[in-house]
């Protein structure tokens, strides 16, 4: 496994200065290691069907070896594949699907399967989802070895760059990076009331900014921070809910969020600098949220900040391993060079800086175990695309990609309101059992169309689209991440799905503004609105939270906390409408209860002084 893992990783990162094969026979070279990665991975935890495994190994290199070598000849037999080429395809559908449950689970390749049947019997069915009746052979040779379908633009990009990024985050991890999150967690934690519950929030932000897990995020950090939570006085529920809200809103941060910006880039056609840069103002807005919910948690429950000294040695010391690959990379995208270009030097910065640290043999064996984890993240994302590509063949074959926004446009009666809350209700349900990347990817092609088509612009559509799939992960019934912070709890899991809720609330009103308020990506907008927009949200996301908790500056007595929400959710509205007259009256109501907040937090310590 860390041979196979770490000769992949060679060659994805000399792929990206040397080009060695015709772009379809990359893929190919692409597509075979992530199959073996993930056939070795099975045989690894199933060991007793081993034989099986190693028939599914050969099977790959025969199918693979196949797409390679007869690269010209299957480009001119698109459509008119011959019998072996047939079997070929069949193979790779059958190996990509197996390699797919072994990556995800069950229920991607489920509904994968459901596109492929669709295919096949979707002529027997009325409109409007009735297709004219096609034959084995072009289904086949568009979904395999047509160069589309598995061949297509998402397993270009995974060959490309995103198996790359996700080597980048494992080795992140490899070189120390990771005590940086925490002694800066540490740091702010110390200024802050709620101490360990602010690390939770920095050090979740820091790390899932590349590492694009969640789960992963909640396990690094919250294995630190949940305990010490817990430590001061916080509930388990509430310990499990900050971490689980916190390691989420990772997949929203750039640069790398989750990988599936550069699907949104490439599905847009903007580059991908573009998407980074436009995401920067929502998560800042979802972690000012998130902060804000534990500092008012802090002040209800009297939490003093930290008082744990720093470690300056370390955090200096885990500063270089964080900081220049990552500013290698921002700063070449930036620059405009492309993806791979960038994670390339961003990798060998990495290196670089691991070797310098450390130079004995447990080091490299530590740098193998990362190629690993990067590798084996980059192979289940690999395979997923590959997946994917299929349902993207099956829509295009059909018709079915122009029916649904027809019938979503058709069924909300073109009203943008009913398109855009049904769009939520079917990416929570997605989200429910498919992770970010399968869940935007689908609700992507299927119902992004129908809100271009009625006015929203293709940037707002899929940043819509691309948070409510992050935050599903924190939605219940089935939140991942909130699943795997309980059990670090010790606490149920339906209360700590709730408080997720309650601190996540921010990512939930957000992607609200993506489509009526677009000047929190940096578009185009008048200044006075933008201006409106922006000032009102800040003071939404304030008045809600402290609502949520029942503490602003002190305790918010019953009225107080019904005008505070009350006039959160105007300011909300404000944020979207941009109505002059309504933010005046509802900014003032907001200074007055945030005046009246101070005097009673003044004259609180005014009386303890006096008792004192």
């Amino acid at each position: 496994m860390g041979a196979v893992s770490t000769f992949t990783v060679l060659y994805q990162l000399a792929s990206t200065q040397y080009v060695f094969v015709d772009p379809y026979q990359h893929q190919t070279i692409h597509l075979l290691l992530v199959l073996i990665i993930m056939f070795l991975m099975a045989m690894r935890n199933k060991p007793h069907l081993w034989q099986f495994w190693v028939i599914l190994l050969i099977l790959s290199l025969f199918g693979t070896g196949y797409m390679f070598f007869l690269t010209e000849e299957l480009q001119f037999r698109v459509g008119l594949p011959n019998s072996l080429d047939m079997v070929v395809g069949g193979i790779l559908v059958v190996l990509t699907l197996i390699a797919l449950y072994e990556a995800s689970g069950k229920v991607l390749p489920i509904f994968i399967s459901f596109f492929v049947a669709y295919t096949f019997w979707g002529h027997i069915l009325p409109m409007p989802f009735h297709h004219p009746q096609l034959y084995l052979d072009r289904i086949i040779s568009l979904m395999a070895v047509g160069f589309s379908g598995i061949y297509g633009k998402l397993l270009e990009i995974s060959a490309a760059y995103l198996f790359l990024f996700l080597v980048f985050a494992g080795l992140l991890s490899a070189t120390g990076a990771s005590q940086f999150f925490t002694e800066i967690g540490k740091l702010v934690g110390r200024k802050l009331a709620g101490g360990p519950a602010m690390t939770s929030v920095v050090a979740s932000c820091l790390f899932g900014s590349v590492s694009g897990s969640p789960d992963a995020n909640v396990i690094v950090t919250g294995t630190f921070t949940i305990p010490l939570m817990k430590k001061i006085g916080f509930k388990p529920e509430q310990a499990g809910g900050i971490e689980a809200a916190a390691s989420t809103g990772g997949l929203v941060m750039p640069p790398i969020m989750a990988a599936t910006a550069f699907i949104m880039a490439s599905f847009i056609g903007i580059p991908y600098k573009e998407v980074m840069i436009m995401a920067f103002p929502p998560a800042l807005l979802y972690y000012f949220g998130c902060g804000l919910y534990v500092l008012f948690q802090a002040k209800k429950m009297r939490l003093a900040p930290w008082t744990d000294e720093i470690d300056i040695k370390l955090l200096l010391r885990s500063a270089p391993p964080f900081l220049i690959p990552m500013a290698t990379i921002v700063f070449l995208l930036i620059m405009g060079y492309s993806p791979q270009y960038s994670v390339f030097w961003g990798i060998i910065s990495s290196l670089i800086i691991y070797f310098l640290q450390k130079r004995s043999v447990s080091s490299i064996r530590s740098l193998i175990d990362a190629f690993i984890e990067g590798a084996t993240n980059g192979a289940r994302v690999g395979v997923t695309v590959a997946a994917l590509g299929i349902a993207m063949s099956t829509m295009t074959m059909t018709g079915l990609g122009i029916k649904l926004p027809l019938a979503i446009e058709m069924w909300s009666g073109g009203n943008i309101i009913i398109a855009v809350l049904t769009t939520m209700v079917v990416i929570v349900i997605l989200g429910c059992g498919l992770p970010i990347l399968p869940s935007y990817i689908i609700v992507a092609l299927t119902v992004a169309p129908a809100l271009v088509r009625m006015g929203i612009p293709p940037i707002q559509t899929h940043f819509f689209i691309f948070y409510f799939a992050a935050f599903s992960m924190v939605t219940p019934p089935v939140a991942v991440s909130s699943l795997v912070a309980s059990r670090l709890a010790n606490a149920s899991y339906t209360k700590t799905s709730f408080e997720a809720i309650k601190v996540s609330i921010v990512a939930y009103l957000v992607p609200f503004l993506f489509i009526w308020s677009p000047a929190i990506l940096l578009q185009p907008a008048e200044p006075l609105h933008a201006t409106i927009s922006i000032l009102s949200i800040i003071m939404a996301i304030t008045a809600i939270s402290a609502t949520f908790v029942g503490c602003y500056f002190t305790n918010l007595s019953l009225i107080e906390r019904v005008f505070l929400g009350l006039d959160g959710g105007a300011l909300f509205f404000i944020s979207c409408t941009k109505d002059i007259i309504t933010f005046i009256v509802s900014t003032i109501i907001f200074g007055l209860i945030t005046l009246r907040q101070w005097k009673n937090k003044r004259a609180q310590e005014n009386m303890q002084s006096f008792i004192k």
